[in-house]
């Protein structure tokens, strides 16, 4: 286990106690993400999973490239059909995805947020700070998705004005970010089942990402689109010290 896994094992514990891992680990999984998609193709993923499996007890929480991806838009899948971003979003879907592996505490629920198959990590307690040289404040927002599912979420109300999520292309992963950094919308195309053996959250596919915003405290309201629901849900949370009307 090297020094980022360490690091990333510990903030993982400490978010099940205090629902805040640090402000800049957002940023260090998204440049280590960006340089393992780099460095290798789907076909050698396989292969570092078997590495890491060998070599770690699974009690030791890890990063884990896990099997090859099997969700929609990984080649020779059950499904054909590849994932596509709805209007106004970009894409996460199987490939993005962060694999973890080993022991966690239980009631991860409890201090997150469901909207249909997704979860938002840990948003009833989630703060936004200027680390590092950013102008604006950014925080870490993780979104558990249901395996084999898809939902797309999209920033609207007040907050259209003031929030952007810090996922896909755009992002710089220099901890320094504006708006324009963001995106308004993600969906979220989840991989399918089995992916990750031994996961932290069986039967989910996990991203990791963030957000940035104008204005500190403030509250956000996302809607949440899924293919089986006829109408959005509506997520409302504080950042920072702040009541929100209709939170949750």
């Amino acid at each position: 286990m090297n020094d980022f896994e360490r690091r990333l094992a510990d903030a993982l514990h400490d978010a099940v106690d205090q629902a805040n891992p640090p402000g800049g680990l957002v940023d260090l999984i998204r440049r280590r993400h960006r340089r393992y998609r780099t460095r290798v193709g789907i076909a050698s993923v396989a292969a570092t999973a078997a590495v890491v499996a060998i070599s770690l007890p699974l009690a030791v929480p890890a990063i884990s490239a896990g099997p090859a991806p099997v969700g929609p838009s990984a080649p020779g899948a059950a499904n054909p059909a590849a994932p596509v971003a709805r209007p106004g979003t970009v894409l996460q879907d199987c490939s993005d995805r962060i694999g973890l592996t080993g022991q966690y505490a239980a009631g991860w629920q409890r201090q997150s947020i469901q909207a249909g198959p997704l979860w938002f990590m840990y948003v009833r307690k989630v703060s936004a700070n200027n680390g590092g040289t950013s102008p604006l404040p950014y925080g870490n927002l993780p979104v558990n998705v249901k395996d084999s599912s898809v939902a797309w979420v999209r920033v609207i109300g007040a907050a259209r004005h003031y929030f952007r999520f810090l996922y896909g292309p755009a992002n710089t992963g220099s901890g320094s970010y504006t708006l324009r950094d963001g995106e308004a919308g993600i969906t979220f195309a989840a991989c399918r089942p089995g992916h990750a053996l031994g996961a932290f959250y069986p039967g989910y596919t996990q991203f990791w990402g963030g957000f940035v915003m104008s204005r500190v405290p403030a509250c956000v309201s996302l809607g949440v689109w899924t293919t089986t629901a006829s109408k959005p849900i509506t997520v409302t949370f504080p950042v920072g010290s702040i009541r929100c009307a209709h939170a949750w």
